[in-house]
């Protein structure tokens, strides 16, 4: 599960849209694959957590649990919390949009509850104790 964000990261972002867009500033391009190289980063160390030996196996599956939700949860509330952001490519998304009740669901958006829910199962599925 950890794997899946920075392959759907490199899918979804290093490409024309984003960081090989001849219209963005440089600077603006350096920042989405510094942001990348970081979110690889944190996923090769929560993996190595997960995967160590270790007398407290418990800290790489919270580890673990963190990273994602740091990963996935800006999703879900970035664009509230920096006005005139978008999830939308706009004219040039090959994706297209949703509606429900109403109100746009962009695709990033599912991907990242589902992404969520299937964290959470796998949380609750590593935290059960083990029978003897």
């Amino acid at each position: 599960m950890l794997g899946a964000y920075p392959v759907i990261n490199v899918l979804a972002d290093w490409n024309k849209t984003h960081i090989f867009n001849p219209t963005w500033p440089p600077h603006a391009r350096f920042h989405i694959a510094y942001g990348s190289v970081i979110a690889w980063s944190a996923v090769a160390i929560a993996i190595w957590l997960l995967w160590r030996r270790s007398t407290e196996p418990e800290v790489g599956v919270r580890v673990a649990l963190l990273v994602q939700l740091a990963l996935w949860t800006p999703f879900l509330y970035l664009t509230l919390l920096v006005p005139g952001t978008s999830l939308s490519l706009g004219a040039a998304s090959p994706v297209v949009q949703h509606k429900i009740a109403g109100v746009v669901i962009e695709p990033q958006v599912v991907i990242a509850i589902i992404f969520l829910l299937l964290i959470a199962w796998g949380y609750r599925l590593a935290s059960r104790p083990i029978a003897p």
